[in-house]
């Protein structure tokens, strides 16, 4: 598992650099985009991964004693990590938001004190998480040929629905917020596990040639 780590790891700092300018750019400019842009680099980084995968390593994989289930588990372990490091960049974007704001004088823009800053980049992680669970199955089964398109429109649905899930669930006092928060990390854990075993699968079909 730790060379496939490492493996993957390398291919991520690779990848990685031409975002960043972006990114910075991005988690410094007033709004939720660029927060919901750290989220989108998160499965955009790690699928680029499974692109590699595909072209060079999976016709070696078959000649090692490695599994199935170690080889999958480890890009859902590589996602996860990834969208650890996206919510610590989260964080981070809006306190340096407002650092800026203040700066250009512009203290009428900060974010207010009503926002809850942990829950909105919990909400965000668990969206995240929930989008890594349905789409990693459709990569082993469809390949990774997904344009930049797919990248935006995530960012767009982090950006919009977070907000919301924010300004609904903290809406909510006492014994209806813990439900609610219980709910969403059972719903989470169980759609990884699911989309686990159906990604195994569909690796295992591939690496047999069914899928082409």
């Amino acid at each position: 598992m730790t060379g496939l780590l490492r493996k993957d790891l390398y291919y991520v700092k690779a990848y990685a650099w031409p975002y960043l300018p972006l990114l910075a750019l991005l988690c410094l400019s007033p709004g939720a985009m660029g927060p919901a842009y750290t989220m989108a680099l998160a499965l955009a980084l790690p699928r680029m991964t499974i692109a590699n995968d595909e072209r060079r390593w999976d016709r070696y994989a078959v000649m090692t004693p490695l599994r199935a289930e170690l080889v999958v588990a480890e890009k859902y372990l590589l996602h996860l990590a990834c969208i650890a490091l996206a919510a610590a960049c989260m964080a981070l974007s809006f306190p340096a938001q407002n650092a800026a704001l203040r700066l250009m004088g512009r203290t009428e823009a900060m974010w207010g004190a009503g926002f809850n800053l942990p829950a909105y980049v919990l909400i965000q992680v668990w969206l995240t998480a929930l989008i890594a669970a349905g789409t990693l199955p459709l990569l082993y089964r469809l390949g990774t040929r997904a344009p930049i398109l797919v990248n935006i429109l995530v960012m767009l649905f982090l950006s919009l629905t977070g907000t919301k899930l924010h300004n609904m669930l903290f809406g909510f006092r006492g014994p209806a917020l813990g439900a609610a928060a219980a709910a969403m990390a059972l719903a989470g854990a169980g759609a990884m596990v699911l989309s686990f075993r159906v990604s195994v699968g569909f690796y295992r079909a591939r690496l047999r040639g069914r899928f082409g």
